[in-house]
């Protein structure tokens, strides 16, 4: 009769012996798969750490030119004045060349053609305006292609002015956004005639509205003279 001492022994699992060897296969072979691969894995990771520095810098050098650029953009606007004069000019175009990409170089841009406009060279504003309200990225962009539309009208190319101030709307991310640039454009339309275009803008604007709001009422009352109109009444 054997024994309770032995009796009571439980066998080691056959397949917990197999999982230790597969362990214990699949370590040795990532070992002898590492020390062939050594060069490789060497320069995998001096790649890693290499591109890492490389984005930390990035982003250092872009924090630290658009420090500059705030500093600097406040000096020039102290000494900008309100009128297009030659030294303001000046001033603010060797701004935007030395900190060109920044979002106050498209600030001094818009600050530049401002002082045109108010000295009627409206013609002389575009250039900068054009730069601004091409930035996609920028976050001045939509600013930038309302006051090119304005600079295009002031100009006396309305058709150039309503199809921007359209542009511009189509690009807005926010409603007031759209709202402000449709209804320039729809009264361009309006001045030019063409009422059935005005409505038709009018009748986006609508659903932009608050139910029951006074700008809601005002723009349906708009619609409702530009059909009124268009229908011959």
């Amino acid at each position: 009769m054997a024994s309770s001492t032995v009796a009571s022994r439980t066998p080691r699992p056959r397949h917990t012996v197999d999982n230790d060897d597969a362990v214990m296969a699949r370590a040795l072979a990532f070992s002898t798969w590492a020390r062939n691969n050594a060069r490789v894995i060497l320069y995998t990771a001096a790649a890693v750490l290499l591109a890492a520095g490389a984005a930390l810098y990035v982003r250092y050098y872009r924090a630290e030119r658009q420090a500059a650029a705030a500093t600097d953009f406040m000096e020039v606007q102290q000494k900008v004045t309100t009128e297009a004069t030659p030294q303001a000019v000046k001033d603010l175009n060797a701004f935007i060349g030395k900190h060109d990409g920044t979002n106050e170089a498209d600030e001094a841009r818009l600050a530049l053609a401002e002082l045109h406009l108010r000295g009627n060279d409206a013609k002389a504003a575009l250039p900068p305006l054009r730069e601004v309200a091409g930035r996609s990225g920028s976050p001045l962009s939509i600013q930038g292609g309302m006051m090119l539309a304005a600079a295009q009208a002031q100009a006396g190319d309305l058709a150039a002015a309503e199809k921007t101030y359209l542009d511009t709307g189509d690009r807005g991310t926010l409603d007031f956004q759209r709202m402000e640039a449709w209804n320039e454009a729809a009264l361009l339309r309006e001045q030019a005639g063409n009422w059935k275009g005005a409505a038709e803008l009018y009748e986006k604007m609508v659903p932009l509205t608050d139910k029951g709001s006074l700008e809601r009422s005002i723009t349906e009352m708009r619609l409702a003279e530009a059909r009124g109109h268009a229908a011959g009444k």
